[in-house]
């Protein structure tokens, strides 16, 4: 008998949590695997950084880029920990797993196992490395604060002008 883990923390950890029960309902054919894929706050180039659906990376970064007197809002106390994987490791990661798992006769045993009684595979995709929000907040402000100082040749440029 296969317990039910999942207890998720929110409605949009519910709303991922039914979206892999509904398929794996769905999967009546023999020989079908299913592997759901949870990432872990993938950010990088081109992800949104506005509009309150970017994620913490890209949020600190605009507040350390619009913050007027160089104070950052973070919510909460800090203490809270998340791992964060840049979109080239997300991508290294999806495509080891598919490699073990949807190209033919790569399954290794402990996976041909599991899937003699399971449809569905689930796999956390994240980093190993824990970061508190404060961390973040305070390695975006860094960063950011880097990024909005003139680089040498354009303070150069202007000094020639004058």
């Amino acid at each position: 008998k296969q317990a039910f883990l999942g207890r998720p923390q929110d409605m949009y950890g519910c709303e991922k949590l039914m979206g892999e029960e509904i398929i794996t309902a769905g999967l009546n054919a023999e020989g079908v695997r299913l592997i759901a894929t949870r990432f872990h706050n993938v950010y990088g180039p081109m992800c949104t950084w506005y509009g309150g659906r970017e994620k913490a990376p890209a949020a600190f970064c605009r507040k350390t880029l619009l913050a007027v007197d160089g104070h950052v809002e973070v919510w909460g106390d800090g203490k809270a920990t998340r791992t964060f994987l840049f979109i080239d490791d997300c991508l290294e990661a999806l495509l080891s797993i598919m490699k073990q798992v949807v190209l033919p006769n790569t399954l290794s045993q402990p996976l041909k196992e599991y899937f003699s009684t399971h449809k569905c595979l689930s796999v956390n995709v994240g980093s190993s490395e824990v970061v508190s929000i404060t961390e973040l907040a305070r390695l975006a402000y860094t960063v950011c604060r880097e990024l909005d100082q003139p680089s040498s040749a354009e303070v150069r440029k202007k000094r020639r002008r004058r």
